[in-house]
């Protein structure tokens, strides 16, 4: 989520990698969710507007906004703590916004994607390599 709200906001950012990655904040309004929670308490005007505070962190509401800076985006659909359909979202949004990017999935890692740790951080690096 950072990662999109830092390009958003830094127009002449050259690359974007992000791996699973939160994409629409909009999906966690039921507070009972442990994620949905803690992201209540890191939402700045969460408590006063809760809807406008989502859609502002929420970067599939705005992949138009985002430089035309090739975005990398790496999920493992079995990932226990962020959906894999977030980064499904994301890629759907920047396909929409007609933005470059590429979307590397993993049937298994989890959230850290440790058993592809190599393989993920040689990707990661080839992208900015290639894009910067």
């Amino acid at each position: 989520m950072q990662s999109f709200l830092v390009a958003k906001a830094h127009q002449d950012i050259k690359a974007i990698a992000v791996v699973s990655a939160i994409s629409d904040v909009t999906t966690f309004k039921d507070r009972s969710d442990e994620t949905a929670f803690l992201l209540s308490k890191l939402i700045p005007d969460d408590d006063n507007n809760a809807d406008a505070a989502l859609k502002s962190r929420s970067a599939v509401q705005w992949a138009d906004s985002l430089p035309n800076a090739p975005t990398l985006l790496i999920h493992a659909k079995d990932d226990e703590r962020v959906v894999f359909s977030q980064s499904v979202k994301m890629a759907e949004a920047l396909e929409k916004a007609g933005k470059p990017y590429k979307f590397t999935r993993y049937d298994t890692g989890g959230h850290d994607l440790f058993v592809h740790h190599e393989a993920v951080l040689d990707e990661i690096v080839s992208w900015f390599k290639l894009n910067l």
